[in-house]
């Protein structure tokens, strides 16, 4: 009886030891060959980053779940069917044990994957939170916000909240809104198109533009509009504009309420 209990303990340590090795060998195998030989061979048909990405982030998830079935197989734990219903099965019991956002983080993570609304480089806006995106893992999402702060949103708040994406291949779309008198509302759209202008890190194309967005109480709300070469940037131009326009408005007594707004 002891002996039997013996073989039994080594031969499932043997499982779990081979069971790891595959597991470990094959998402080793497909970080380091399988995603950048496939993100290579798209990139030779499309310049698109988001396809590429896409794409090879569709292929990771992919051959990572033929490799989890290779790895129970390699440990003696089953076939498919045995495979799909065990993971399912931990599933449920993790959302039974009040699991239910990091499974949900988890989905949310594997949508964004293959959806790529957003991709690593991204200047991006959720709810009242907005930064440069710095690595998208499978629960999470990590941001650099304005104040160089790094916020790690779970991804099923990403995925229930509405996304705003201001990056345009290596281009980021910001604004700037400022509130003044009626009456100086065109020395304030004067003052905001040369400040863009005059900024080397504002594109030239698409051209600075400016607009009267609202009017009410004798105030007029001017929005200007502009692009930035990189994601990085937007935060720092955005300060150096506001802060000049400031100085230039009180030379010229232009009472002005400030704000920006992406």
């Amino acid at each position: 009886m002891v002996i039997e209990q013996v073989m039994a303990g080594t031969a499932l340590h043997w499982q779990l030891a081979r069971f790891t090795l595959v597991m470990i060998t094959g998402l080793v195998f497909i970080r380091a060959a399988v995603i950048p030989a496939t993100k290579f061979l798209v990139a030779r048909r499309t310049d698109n980053i988001r396809t590429q990405t896409s794409i090879g982030n569709f292929t990771g998830i992919f051959t990572g779940f033929l490799v989890l079935i290779a790895a129970f197989q390699a440990g003696n734990f089953g076939g498919l069917v045995t495979v799909l219903g065990t993971v399912t099965a931990a599933l449920t019991v993790a959302i039974g044990f009040g699991m239910r956002d990091e499974v949900g983080s988890l989905v949310s993570g594997i949508f964004i994957q293959v959806d790529n609304p957003f991709v690593k480089g991204d200047y991006i806006k959720v709810d009242d939170t907005e930064g440069v995106v710095q690595e998208i893992n499978l629960r999470t999402t990590t941001l650099k916000t304005s104040g160089s702060e790094k916020m790690v949103m779970p991804n099923r708040i990403l995925n229930a909240s509405g996304i705003k994406n201001f990056t345009r291949g290596r281009k980021t779309k910001t604004s700037v809104n400022v509130k003044t008198p009626v009456e100086t509302v065109d020395k304030a759209r004067k003052i905001l198109r040369e400040e863009a202008e005059e900024n080397s890190e504002v594109q030239d194309s698409p051209e600075p533009d400016t607009l009267i967005s609202k009017i009410e109480e004798d105030k007029a709300e001017t929005e200007l509009h502009y692009w930035v070469s990189s994601p990085g940037k937007v935060s720092e131009v955005r300060s150096k504009i506001l802060e000049n326009f400031s100085e230039k408005a009180q030379d010229q007594e232009i009472f002005t309420e400030e704000k920006t707004e992406e």
